[in-house]
């Protein structure tokens, strides 16, 4: 029994992305090939967002992201308003409350 058109197209588009029962060896592309490839597209799409949350952050201030804050201890390491406002998104708190993290 032959498969055509439609079917036979399906059919090696799954073969392709490894989602039909094969050999390993029959397979064109492994798991980890897919994942790794599609999962970059994931990052980059998370640090867009990230950005794009660090510069609303940043517009409540009237600093420049460069602006050093100073040294923080144990390790003596310059804070710059951009560190502010990146652990502020990382924390969770609304854009709103810059002010007050760079009060501390």
């Amino acid at each position: 029994m032959s498969l055509g058109g439609k079917h036979a197209d399906y059919i090696q588009q799954e073969t392709i992305t490894g989602t039909v029962p094969m050999l390993t060896n029959e397979r064109k592309y492994s798991f980890w090939d897919l994942f790794l490839s599609t999962s970059g597209f994931a990052i980059a799409t998370w640090c867009y967002t990230q950005g794009a949350y660090v510069a609303e952050f940043l517009t409540f201030t009237d600093l420049p992201p460069g602006h050093s804050l100073g040294a923080i201890p144990p390790m003596q390491r310059e804070v710059t308003v951009r560190h502010v406002a990146v652990n502020g998104v990382m924390a969770g708190c609304p854009p709103e409350f810059m002010p007050l993290l760079l009060a501390f």
